[in-house]
């Protein structure tokens, strides 16, 4: 049954779409139906929520929340980055490391709707991770709003840098982080990322010139 129709513009000057064009649109086209798929599973629960409001609403109605936040914080960032990579298409042929993370993008999304299915999280891995690529990946989520804000991106992390973790966890993580620096630094601002060894640990410090956290919402900086 025929959902929803992608309607592509003309390129400019009537150019031909390359296959680097068509590859992104396959992967565009890809991400909404997951982006539908996702919508009906909520409603789905919705539904099944309703139908066992006498046991445990409250918590059914947190899971849900929770649930809801999570796609709505991990769709908008490739959602931007995609968006981000049609304004380049318009221009001219992508480039091969531009295909490669639309490719990535849609594969982490892939992995997060597999999870969801299931409605827990799977244990984290504990592997080796350079941290650099990480966050530039993440970096690269938020490329638009930066662009269109005129802001200036400085990360400062060491090449060899490695810590144990989840990498699609960090990229989750730091892409949610320099969003949220980039909505607080003003036009023109700056914002990065800064990554300093303590000891056996490493601490990466998220920044922007904005104004800072208000007093009042500070105890509720965690919340989703």
């Amino acid at each position: 049954v025929l959902q929803r129709v992608l309607v592509i513009a003309p390129k400019r000057d009537r150019a031909l779409f390359t296959e680097s064009d068509l590859s992104l649109l396959d992967t565009v086209a890809a991400l909404g139906a997951q982006s539908l798929h996702n919508a009906t599973m909520l409603r789905d629960l919705e539904d099944a929520r309703r139908l066992e409001r006498d046991a445990s609403r409250g918590d059914k109605r947190a899971t849900l929340g929770i649930l809801g936040a999570e796609l709505a914080h991990e769709i908008a960032h490739p959602l931007q980055l995609f968006r981000g990579l049609l304004r380049k298409a318009s221009r001219g042929p992508l480039s091969a490391d531009d295909i490669d993370v639309g490719g990535d993008e849609l594969a982490r999304l892939e992995r997060l709707l597999a999870n969801m299915r299931r409605l827990e999280a799977p244990p984290p891995r504990r592997e080796s991770v350079a941290l650099g690529p990480v966050v530039a990946r993440a970096a690269l989520l938020g490329r638009e709003l930066r662009e269109d804000r005129r802001q200036q991106l400085v990360l400062d992390l060491p090449d060899d840098v490695t810590v144990l973790g989840d990498a699609d966890a960090m990229v989750q993580i730091f892409a949610n982080l320099l969003r949220n620096a980039a909505e607080a630094a003003p036009v023109r601002g700056a914002l990065g990322a800064i990554a300093r060894r303590e000891g056996a640990h490493v601490v990466v410090d998220v920044w922007d010139d904005g104004p800072g956290v208000p007093d009042d919402r500070v105890d509720s900086l965690f919340q989703r």
